[in-house]
């Protein structure tokens, strides 16, 4: 979808209000960006002018994208800069159908995605913690439910976004999520801490593949990951990818192809049987290959795209958006 978020022409028009102040253009750049796809949501204003083909417009295009806002922050805030005048409606009793229809988007897209793919938008640590709030309201409204494939990778995610989104999985967030990409942030021993601590308490039992790569993550967060595996943790899980990071990842592959981690898996998951303890056997050979620079979901062309359903108009802009 392309936005129309420029500077308005110069001279005298009948609506001078700039895009970005204009209530129902805003309730639309929010909603497009709940959760389409990192490089399906082109922003006019990143570009340069000076680009080649699609992938320089995509890549520039992403500078606009913010984190998705909760229904209840959105209406708030939206209500607050309505009455600074900072953004204006033609019609002021517009502004509380907007929310209401910013909030069942918001509802509607979350319990129906399967993939959310959120990777090199540049967002910091901040602008993930604001992602985790929303992510929570969409748990906490019955979302998240199908979700599969979850990539963060490529951002500037610290400790703080990582042990609030580890609360959140750790309190049954994502239960059908099989993939989690969190490559290329800046996660320590600290964050990974939590998400160990996450995953003893239950969390994430059909994810397959977690890729860590190329954070900070030291010894000691390698071995609080390592401790869990042996626990039982991650039931499903085939492939655990930390290469790139201060610590060494041995000791999460021996523990993901160890018997202790078969037997801890036998005893607290008893009613999987054969069928989860079965994936152990193989993940000797997986977890060998598992570390080093060519891992997988490191590109976009790695990660699944979303597919088009619906559409939402956007005012002031060209194109729809889709998902």
């Amino acid at each position: 979808m392309l936005l129309v978020d420029t500077d308005l022409p110069a001279g005298e028009h009948t609506n001078m209000q700039p895009y970005a102040g204009r209530g129902w253009c805003r309730m639309e750049f929010n909603a497009s960006g709940l959760v389409k796809d990192d490089s399906a949501l082109i922003s006019l204003k990143g570009q340069t002018g000076k680009e080649k083909d699609l992938d320089e417009v995509r890549r520039n295009g992403k500078a606009a994208r913010e984190p998705a806002a909760p229904p209840a922050a959105f209406a708030s805030t939206l209500e607050a800069d309505v009455a600074s005048g900072s953004t204006k409606f033609t019609n002021s009793g517009d502004v509380k159908v907007v929310a209401t229809i910013y909030g069942k988007a918001f509802a509607a897209e979350m319990k129906a995605a399967v993939v959310l793919s959120y990777m090199s938008l540049g967002w910091d640590d901040a602008q993930m913690l604001a992602l985790c709030e929303a992510l929570r309201a969409a748990h906490e409204g019955g979302g998240l439910k199908e979700l599969k494939t979850f990539n963060l990778q490529g951002n500037k995610m610290g400790d703080g976004a990582m042990t609030t989104l580890a609360a959140l999985l750790k309190e049954g967030a994502m239960p059908k999520l099989e993939t989690l990409h969190l490559w290329g942030n800046k996660i320590s021993h600290v964050g990974v801490a939590a998400l160990a601590s996450a995953l003893r308490g239950g969390a994430l039992p059909s994810c397959t593949f977690i890729n860590l790569e190329n954070n900070q993550i030291s010894e000691a967060g390698v071995a609080a990951l390592a401790s869990a595996l042996l626990a039982g943790v991650l039931p499903s899980c085939q492939r655990f990818v930390l290469g790139g990071n201060p610590g060494s990842d041995a000791s999460v592959d021996k523990a993901l192809a160890s018997p202790e981690r078969k037997t801890a898996l036998a005893r607290r998951w008893p009613s999987a049987g054969k069928k989860l303890l079965g994936t152990v056997g193989a993940v000797t050979r997986l977890a060998r290959t598992s570390s080093g620079p060519a891992a997988p979901a490191r590109t976009s062309s790695s990660v699944p795209r979303l597919t088009s359903k619906g559409s939402l108009t956007e005012s002031g802009s060209q194109g729809s958006r889709q998902g």
